[in-house]
């Protein structure tokens, strides 16, 4: 009797197995948008996802690489999310709903400023959130007061600020007020205690380096410190001399922080002037140029490194000109009210982009997407940096014409 043939060996297939840190190492390195996706796969997966040392893991992956979005208020309810490749492709990615809507509806919202994925932002009359654009979570902060009186037509924000201290690993929300004639008042907002407080010397300091700030409210976030962009006056400066003045997040003590390498205008001038973030690095725009900080805080240090040439801009670009940000390529992103285009500084070439924007003067503000939360401190990294590091600059702009 013949014997049967040896069936032929089975294979087993084993799926590799990985311990938790591995997993969390993984998924940390991916996108905050696919993890959202992703917590729909397994249980685990979503406990993981949304502990807060991973949340801290992921940011701290996001703030070392230089990607980026341009979140740009084109209409009252709604904002552009524009991205910027490294080789210059700038494409308009999706638009955005506002969390809350304003009760005026041609009112267009106030960016004070964005840091580790969060955006803080002003709707009307002290009507202040905290948005993850990614996650789409709020807050809506207490409204302010001023000395016991709510906010109202006649007070306007007159400069503002947000970011994190990491010496009380809190988020900060830095805001002057004006009410007519009477001195400004500047307040801090911390998320651990969700509540304001105004700080009582300010009108003191500010008297006594006699800076004006410019129209633009949103300050911009290095190394834990708030800039903005001002007119210098009194008896050290020249009148219209350029500085920028900032507030440390941790002391909060306001000061002239550095000179701008081009010392004054030109008189009426129109063009724009701007301070620039990019890694632990200082930039400012000013008259078509861009300068360098070397060495953080030393005016000594400015260095041009780059130069537009008006002369190939189409004819509007050439007044009241913004650049938005610099790409990995050396090209620079510009935006002239409603009008968006790219310069390459070596080759002196200029594109136009393609985007539809009702508003004229178009806020925006550069952001990571992250898992942090706005109902809380979880996930706060330890460098409390505005998320743009490390070959891409970010470029926002005040105007120089002139003072609230």
């Amino acid at each position: 009797m013949a014997s049967e043939p040896d069936s032929a060996p089975q294979t087993n297939t084993v799926s590799p197995e990985f311990d938790d840190d591995s997993i969390a190492e993984i998924l940390s390195r991916l996108p905050a948008k696919s993890l959202l996706r992703f917590r729909c796969v397994r249980k685990s997966w979503r406990a993981l996802i949304s502990y807060p040392s991973f949340v801290k893991q992921h940011l701290s992956k996001v703030n070392t690489n230089h990607r980026f979005n341009l979140l740009v208020g084109t209409r009252p309810s709604q904002a552009s999310v524009v991205k910027v490749d490294d080789d210059g492709d700038v494409t308009v990615t999706q638009e955005l709903e506002y969390p809350v809507t304003s009760d005026f509806p041609d009112f267009f919202p106030v960016i004070y400023g964005s840091c580790n994925g969060l955006i803080c932002m002003e709707f009307e009359m002290g009507n202040i959130i905290l948005w993850n654009p990614c996650t789409r979570e709020f807050k809506q902060l207490p409204q302010p007061e001023l000395d016991g009186r709510e906010y109202d037509f006649v007070s306007f924000v007159y400069f503002a600020g947000f970011g994190y201290d990491s010496t009380t690993a809190d988020f900060k929300v830095i805001r002057a007020t004006k009410i007519y004639e009477e001195p400004t008042t500047l307040q801090v907002f911390t998320l651990k205690t969700g509540s304001w407080r105004t700080i009582t010397d300010f009108n003191r300091i500010r008297e006594e380096n006699e800076c004006i700030i410019l129209r633009e409210k949103q300050g911009f976030l290095l190394n834990e410190t708030l800039h903005w962009v001002a007119l210098l006056s009194g008896a050290e400066y020249e009148e219209g001399t350029l500085g920028i003045v900032s507030i440390g997040l941790a002391e909060e003590k306001f000061q002239v922080m550095a000179l701008f390498p081009c010392g004054r205008p030109a008189p009426n001038s129109p063009v724009s002037t701007s301070v620039v973030m990019v890694g632990n690095s200082l930039f400012v725009y000013h008259e078509f140029r861009i300068w360098l900080m070397k060495e953080y805080g030393v005016e000594e240090s400015w260095t041009e490194v780059a130069c537009i040439s008006p002369e190939v801009l189409p004819q509007h670009f050439n007044s009241m000109l913004t650049p938005l940000c610099i790409c990995d390529n050396g090209e620079v992103l510009l935006d002239h009210r409603q009008a968006l285009g790219v310069y390459n500084p070596e080759e002196k070439t200029f594109r136009s982009v393609t985007w539809n924007c009702e508003e004229y003067s178009p806020q925006c503000v550069a952001y990571v997407e992250t898992l942090v939360s706005p109902l809380n401190c979880i996930g706060a990294s330890e460098s409390g940096e505005q998320g743009c590091k490390n070959g891409t600059s970010i470029l926002i702009t005040t105007s120089s014409s002139g003072s609230e």
